[in-house]
């Protein structure tokens, strides 16, 4: 009775014959095709391989919050792959794109980013700068391995098919991560 699902796999998992990187990818690899084999005339699949999704509540583990955490605090942060490069996508465009392809019943497999990459380097020092806070990054020796090439979200077959466009740029985004971490004004009396 489903006619219509809307899956979020990730960037790392490969479309067509290429060989998954790791256990995980191979994973959501095998999910999406073992869906894609289920499906009929009566039902359409919609897949996202999301890029670099951050903002606000996000996992205190992952790259931006961490990096702000540790910005906030005053402390040190060794930014370990500097010249990695990701696409990130903020939560709120991830979440639009997805109600534009509900809306529309889609089907496919389409990237979810911002469709521009942006070395790990230039995000950490940009945060910084909005926190005067500049002298507290650290940056590893440049060491890329093979999973650190990255490639930009093909965000235009998605756009094409539902009018959808990220709103909301790196600058516009770490603003607003940042605005989570200020106290809250408190009445005096």
């Amino acid at each position: 009775g489903c006619d219509w699902l809307g899956v979020c796999g990730t960037h790392i998992e490969p479309i067509g014959a290429l060989q998954p990187p790791n256990r995980y990818a191979a994973a959501k690899a095998t999910l999406r095709n073992r869906l894609m084999e289920l499906i009929d005339d009566q039902m359409n699949i919609c897949w996202w391989r999301l890029h670099q999704p951050y903002g606000e509540g996000e996992r205190a583990s992952r790259f931006v919050p961490s990096l702000l955490h540790a910005l906030a605090r005053g402390e040190r942060f060794r930014v370990q792959q500097p010249h990695a490069q990701r696409d990130f996508i903020h939560a709120s465009d991830v979440a639009a794109a997805i109600v534009a392809s509900c809306n529309r019943t889609l089907g496919g497999v389409f990237d979810l980013g911002s469709g521009q990459l942006h070395r790990l380097r230039d995000v950490a020092t940009h945060a910084a700068r909005l926190v005067n806070a500049e002298r507290s990054l650290e940056f590893a020796p440049v060491s890329l391995s093979p999973e650190d090439a990255a490639q930009p979200a093909e965000i235009m077959p998605l756009s094409e098919l539902t009018g959808w466009r990220p709103q909301i740029d790196l600058d516009a985004g770490l603003r607003k991560c940042i605005d989570e971490f200020k106290p809250p004004m408190r009445a005096i009396a």
